[in-house]
């Protein structure tokens, strides 16, 4: 059999057309040619789109001259027109979200309908002058949250507030700037602007104090631990006002003389490199260093010196026997 289409083959649209066909006998001698037809269906054929726009990354305001072509008339599709609206082939974009957009080749008499779908992800418009006045931000003090700094005098062209980027920061004193920003009221429309603000952290105050009470009286060959601390935990030091009656090392005190000493303790504030505490003020301690000859003058003094103890009266050290009070060298006081 063959197509007996007796010049150019016809250009055949979908449907049912009969077509004529002949069959041809091998032996030619013997048999005839044959003509009849045959029924032959044409299917509509499957169609592409083409849609080389980009929607990845656009924003409210926007609108997009959509391009998808195919063999057919191509309409448009919006899955959310809060988002995006479709006017003919424009997507006008008005929100920020995600959205998708579809485009379809309609069905003709030639061709079935087919769909192709786009993602697009719309931002927040960022606009130039949304803040017509940036903040400034008060002062803190060391230990404190960047969020206890208030951010003072802003404004905007649209309803928002003005935040730190990172409130949670904790910083050493110093002058640092720091990014803030402004958050829209309606995210949906409008960016966050970020922009930088100068804040002061200016360093913490602290006291020492002395773990002792006063007066002490030290003796020749004793060594005094000294138990000056600052509120701040940091380090103190200290430094004295007569090398001769005693001596330091580190934190300890050692008796060279009989004499009255004036121990000082300071804390500069510093932490690593930066000052993060104020100075503190440096606090004073007399300690009186006296010979340890008590027990030597009382066995000359009194009957029984196994009975006395020391005590401090009025600020002296004394020796308590019987009814009797010495004082440190063994001279009777009363």
């Amino acid at each position: 059999f063959v197509w007996n289409f007796g010049g150019e083959q016809p250009e055949l649209i979908p449907g049912e057309h009969n077509l004529p066909i002949l069959f041809v006998p091998d032996n030619k001698e013997l048999y005839a040619s044959l003509d009849t037809t045959v029924l032959v269906t044409v299917l509509k054929g499957q169609q592409a789109i083409t849609w080389n726009d980009d929607l990845s990354h656009v924003t409210v305001g926007d609108t997009i001259f959509l391009t998808a072509s195919a063999n057919t008339e191509v309409i448009y599709e919006s899955s959310d027109i809060e988002i995006v609206e479709i006017e003919d082939n424009r997507a006008i974009f008005l929100k920020a979200g995600a959205v998708t957009i579809y485009a379809q080749a309609l069905e003709d008499e030639y061709y079935l309908s087919t769909m192709l779908a786009k993602d697009a992800t719309v931002y927040p418009a960022e606009i130039d002058g949304l803040v017509t006045q940036y903040p400034t931000a008060t002062e803190i003090t060391y230990g404190q949250l960047l969020s206890a700094s208030v951010l003072e005098g802003g404004v905007a062209s649209v309803e928002g507030e003005f935040a730190w980027v990172d409130g949670n920061l904790s910083l050493s004193a110093g002058t640092y700037y720091m990014q803030a920003c402004f958050i829209p009221a309606e995210l949906d429309l409008y960016a966050e602007v970020v922009f930088y603000v100068e804040v002061v952290v200016n360093p913490a105050p602290q006291e020492i104090t002395w773990e002792l009470e006063v007066p002490v009286i030290v003796f020749l060959g004793d060594t005094v631990q000294l138990t000056a601390v600052a509120t701040s935990g940091l380090e103190v030091s200290y430094s004295i006002d007569n090398e001769e009656i005693a001596t330091l090392d580190g934190d300890k005190l050692i008796p060279l003389a009989v004499g009255d000493v004036t121990v000082v303790a300071n804390q500069d504030g510093k932490e690593d490199e930066f000052q993060n505490y104020i100075p503190a003020e440096p606090v004073s301690y007399v300690f009186t260093i006296v010979k340890n000859e008590v027990e030597t003058s009382l066995e000359q003094l009194l009957i029984n010196p196994t009975k006395a103890y020391k005590q401090i009266r009025n600020g002296q050290m004394v020796i308590i026997c019987g009814e009797h009070v010495y004082n440190v060298l063994g001279g009777m006081i009363k």
